[in-house]
């Protein structure tokens, strides 16, 4: 996960993928440091702490305008809400947080693609809903350990595919070169992208996946995944940059915990299950 044009003199330069194990070397202000994201997550290990329930504010809404970008990078999404921009808040949060990105990671193949793990389990796409915390400037964000939520949704794939991203993946043919954007006609709520169950999520402290690497980020990995089908993943990869080489692999390499804790938040519900 990665914020565009964030970051101040080396930091702000451009990164790739192919060079991603070296970011540490070439970004040593932040991507050398110990508190970096993904993680892989092993389910066992993690510390069952109950957060309370997520609150997702205007998510249920379908956007006003929907923008779907390809910036050589990833696939990123710009929303615009009918009842304002949408909110992340609750659920061990220390305030509230506005959307301000969101965008995708994926794999060359159906096997790889995600940047978190579970149990060392990759998926073949993660998407990043970006939240920045409300009433901290640009800089004021990137420099506060809680300055960023940042929730990720791992997709499974599945034959039936993911209705929700039928109107994205319509407005490919648009954007296939890199730095086009169009439009996304009749776009789903965000909610549709969401797995049923929003409330059984791991917690942890990291940073952003992407240089400037700023260790402000608590992270929400959602337990439960989404569908994609292997039709829709292949659409994915036909996105390409201006050199014209397809976007795929643009995931960073999971990162050591350095003695990090790793929660897990049961609902109600699960959480009464676990115990019978």
């Amino acid at each position: 996960m990665g914020l565009l044009s964030i970051g101040r003199g080396d930091e702000s330069r451009s990164y790739s993928y192919i060079e991603k194990d070296a970011w540490p070397q070439q970004f040593p202000l932040h991507c050398s440091r110990h508190r970096q994201s993904p993680i892989n997550i092993v389910d066992s290990k993690t510390e069952v702490k109950f957060f309370g329930d997520l609150v997702y504010t205007n998510y249920e809404f379908p956007p006003v305008n929907l923008t779907a970008t390809n910036n050589q990078q990833t696939l990123s999404l710009t929303v615009t809400s009918p009842r304002g921009l949408p909110l992340l808040s609750g659920g061990g949060l220390s305030g509230v947080y506005e959307l301000t990105n969101v965008h995708f990671h994926w794999g060359r193949n159906d096997s790889q693609g995600s940047e978190h793990t579970i149990d060392g389990k990759r998926f073949p796409l993660e998407m990043h809903l970006v939240h920045k915390k409300q009433g901290l400037t640009p800089n004021a964000f990137l420099n506060d350990q809680q300055g960023l939520a940042v929730l990720s949704i791992l997709f499974q794939v599945s034959p039936n595919g993911n209705a929700a991203l039928g109107p994205i993946l319509n407005v490919f043919p648009a954007i296939i070169s890199g730095g086009k954007s169009a439009v996304v006609p009749r776009a789903s709520a965000l909610s549709a992208l969401l797995p049923l169950n929003k409330q059984v999520f791991y917690r942890y402290r990291g940073s952003l996946t992407t240089p400037p690497c700023n260790q402000a980020v608590v992270w929400t990995v959602l337990a439960h995944t989404v569908p994609v089908s292997t039709a829709q993943l292949s659409q994915f990869r036909k996105l390409s940059n201006l050199r014209g080489t397809n976007l795929m692999d643009n995931f960073r390499n999971t990162q050591p915990l350095n003695g990090r804790t790793i929660y897990k938040s049961l609902n109600r519900r699960s959480s009464r299950q676990q115990l019978d």
